[in-house]
Order: structure tokens, then sequence, then C-alpha cells
């Protein structure tokens, strides 16, 4: 569908599901404009690399070796999970807090 086709003229009826996907461009103003929002309302909480604390607590309990070999599957696993979630998903897994999926 194109990003200048109504709902109508894309046939999507009531009670129908939608995909939306963002794509960032560095092009598009309305985007650059909303991304500086979220920036201010995040930039007020402290930046945590979670997959840098995965690590250094893997590596109190395994090699290095070991962790690296984890931490990267795990992260490939988390990618995986990420790109094939729906809003439902997304909707369900913040509203367990984090907690089902």
């Amino acid at each position: 569908f194109s990003d200048e086709m109504t709902l109508d003229e894309a046939a999507i009826t009531e009670g129908g599901k939608i995909h939306l996907m963002v794509k960032k461009s560095d092009n598009n103003p309305a985007l650059a404009a909303s991304a500086g929002v979220s920036k201010v309302a995040t930039n007020s909480l402290p930046h945590v690399d979670f997959f840098a604390q995965l690590e250094t607590f893997l590596n109190k309990h395994l090699t290095n070796d070991q962790t690296v070999q984890v931490v990267s599957e795990f992260r490939k696993n988390c990618l995986l999970m990420m790109d094939s979630m729906n809003f439902d998903d997304i909707e369900r897994l913040a509203s367990s807090n984090f907690t089902e999926f």
C-alpha cells in the first residue's frame, strides 16, 4: 500500500487490523521533530546498556568465551522476537510488565 492512500482506498474496513511501520529518514522533518521530543523525554533517564550489564553478570558465572556466546545468542533471539512482534504482542508484553510473551 502507498503512504498516500486513505483507509477507504486501501479497502480497510471497521474491525480490520493494520500494521504500522515507521521508516526512519533524515530527510523527513516530521520524524526528526518527533524524534527530538522522545530524546528529551528519555534524556532524564540514565542510559543503561542491557547487554553490557548481562555480560558483566554472566562473567561472574561463566568463562569469557561462554559469556560472549550466550550474550550473542540472546541478542539474536531478542532481535528475532522483536522483529516478529505486532502491536498486540507489544501491548501484551508491556501490560505484563515484561514478564510474559
